[in-house]
């Protein structure tokens, strides 16, 4: 599917492509190869659920193919499904208050400020943090100075270290459930997080944005020092 994509031109412009799941990932990855103009999710159901362990994780699935979407994107969903009422609740109230809140920042603040961000930046993807980074781009345009911090727990979330047993991994933002012997999948989350920071730090390059490092550990006093002390040696 890349290879037709992306090598050749006589291809389509228009493509209506299934993107099944039957294990958790799945809609992610495919996202990645084709970024969806349109979604349509016409209902969830139990379908593999074998490999979900739940409805919820099914619809936490599933509704991953709407994170790629922007404003001049169109999602089409069923509303008589209840499951997709509450994908519908929690894509507009995540994806609206901080970018709307930073749009507003950008515009009401008259004067050259230096405006600070605290996130970890873990909502979405990337992909779905594009409209993050338009709306820290419009305080930029806006001739502010931006600085990302990005919130982490050192210890768990970028090394993830754990102790030599069985765990319950649970998203305190969704209630979702993953249950992991951390040796079995640290290997791979390391390397994952090793990818993601690069691409964030990129971008925060790309759009002239300081990016700190602000590890909850060492307490943000800490934290904020650090970053000043350097701030005051650079200038």
């Amino acid at each position: 599917l890349k290879l037709l994509i992306i090598k050749n031109k006589d291809y389509p412009e228009i493509l209506v492509l299934e993107m099944g799941a039957d294990r958790p990932g799945d809609i992610k990855y495919l996202i990645s190869i084709a970024k969806p103009d349109i979604s349509v999710i016409t209902a969830i159901g139990p379908s593999h659920i074998e490999f979900f362990g739940s409805i919820k994780n099914i619809v936490k699935e599933k509704s991953y193919i709407l994170k790629p979407l922007t404003e001049n994107s169109l999602a089409v969903i069923n509303n008589d499904d209840l499951n997709l009422e509450k994908v519908i609740a929690s894509e507009k109230s995540s994806k609206t208050f901080v970018v709307d809140a930073l749009h507003q920042i950008a515009e009401s603040i008259n004067k050259r400020s230096l405006v600070m961000v605290f996130s970890d930046m873990m909502d979405n993807s990337l992909t779905g943090n594009d409209e993050l980074f338009s709306a820290l781009q419009h305080l930029k345009h806006n001739k502010h100075e931006v600085v990302l911090f990005h919130v982490v727990d050192k210890k768990t979330e970028i090394d993830f270290q754990f102790e030599n047993r069985p765990y319950t991994f649970i998203d305190t933002e969704t209630g979702e459930e993953v249950k992991a012997h951390p040796s079995s999948v640290k290997d791979s989350y390391v390397q994952q997080m090793i990818e993601y920071k690069k691409e964030l730090k990129f971008k925060c390059s790309q759009y002239r944005i300081d990016f700190v490092e602000a590890d909850i550990s060492e307490g943000f006093e800490q934290v904020l020092r650090g970053y000043l002390i350097k701030r005051t040696k650079l200038n």
